[in-house]
């Protein structure tokens, strides 16, 4: 970590932003936010941000997600995308000078909250859109003729989905991909994919 990191905040909620910054004095730190530096972000040495935004500025940049969203496909949506860090709302101010301390050093730092999920699930077994694609259709109660119709595939191919994302989630039926995606928050029990 050097000396005068420069860290800035801009989450989508003002309240947010205004805690986020108010809770990072250190001498070593220059923080800034939207509101009174807008498009600082470019140049800061890690931007803190909301779900959506720090998902959109990940690559490329450090990013440190706080949010109230801690649901497996969520987690490892952020996690696919290399965010440095991922901090759940409820984390204490102290909790936030850790996490920014171990990204500027280099480290990655998960939310103890959302770990389990990593390990869970690992970053590299995340299921692709074309595999959450064929879930979402499989929980709304189409067969797989219905679902290659859909999505504009063959039925084998439709098959071949089916079965990696069936060994990613761990699971031998379609039924348990189905219960087991929901219980995750990767999709809906409606077959809606979470937002």
């Amino acid at each position: 970590m050097r000396n005068g990191s420069k860290i800035h905040v801009m989450h989508a909620r003002p309240l947010m932003t205004a805690g986020l910054a108010a809770s990072l004095h250190d001498p070593d730190w220059r923080v800034t936010t939207q509101d009174a530096e807008p498009g600082a972000a470019a140049g800061a040495d890690l931007v803190i941000a909301d779900y959506d935004t720090g998902l959109a500025l990940a690559r490329g940049r450090q990013v440190l997600i706080v949010t109230h969203r801690d649901k497996e496909a969520d987690v490892l949506r952020a996690c696919a995308a290399a965010v440095a860090g991922y901090l759940l709302e409820d984390a204490d101010p102290a909790d936030l000078r850790y996490a920014v301390r171990r990204i500027l050093t280099g480290d990655r730092h998960y939310s103890p909250g959302v770990t389990k999920h990593l390990e869970a699930g690992g970053c590299r077994e995340h299921l692709t859109s074309r595999e959450t694609d064929v879930l979402r259709l499989l929980a709304g109660g189409r067969c797989d003729k219905q679902i290659a119709r859909d999505l504009g595939i063959g039925v084998g191919t439709v098959r071949w989905h089916l079965r990696n994302l069936m060994g990613k989630l761990g699971v031998s039926a379609r039924l348990q991909a189905v219960v087991v995606a929901a219980q995750r928050g990767i999709v809906g029990i409606d077959g809606v994919v979470p937002g």
